[in-house]
């Protein structure tokens, strides 16, 4: 499928934007360690969430990734604007937050943490983001009347890709965040 082989041509800058925007998040709390104030903000955002059972927190952790990667293709759409948010917004939390856990833990807790879901629900969220940028770039093609693929046939594709890739690693994401990950870091 042609616009399956379109979607690798993304890939490679939507995972440098967000390599990018982690190494960004760790300097800054490098150079600003006050900023473990912001990781404590969200820890007191999502405290009730902890207290959850693991069957009711699973799928609000799925639902939450599943809604932020199908806005990231839907919205895509304008530009790419909310998919490159996505990116860095999330790319700067991870690294601040891997940085201050590093100091508090070590690298071996940051990596017991977040490998074993992050391979997945990481995957998911950058291909999500990857497509939506792509749609970005053919409504934009097709404002400035350059040669772009059909934008609607693009956007089913995209639904497909989604469907059969993101929401089933999304799912298994959710899956080991809850009930593995709790296991391999002790808590």
């Amino acid at each position: 499928m042609k616009s399956d082989i379109d979607i690798r041509n993304y890939l490679i800058p939507t995972v440098i934007i967000f390599a990018a925007s982690i190494v960004a998040g760790i300097l800054f709390a490098f150079f600003y360690p006050s900023s473990d104030g912001i990781i404590l903000s969200f820890q007191q955002i999502f405290e009730p969430l902890r207290s959850l059972p693991k069957y009711k927190l699973m799928p609000i952790i799925f639902g939450n990734n599943l809604l932020t990667s199908f806005l990231a293709i839907g919205s895509g759409i304008f530009f790419g604007i909310f998919p490159i948010f996505v990116l860095v917004f999330n790319g700067v939390i991870l690294g601040n937050l891997s940085y201050h856990v590093y100091l508090d833990k070590g690298i071996h807790y940051i990596l017991a943490a977040l490998l074993p879901h992050g391979i997945f629900e990481l995957s998911a969220v950058i291909l999500s983001c990857a497509i939506g940028i792509r749609l970005g770039n053919i409504f934009l093609n097709r404002l400035l009347e350059k040669p772009a693929p059909d934008l609607k046939q693009s956007f089913m594709n995209s639904l497909k890709i989604f469907i059969r890739l993101v929401v089933p690693l999304l799912l298994l994401a959710s899956v080991i965040e809850v009930w593995i990950t709790p296991i391999i870091v002790g808590s």
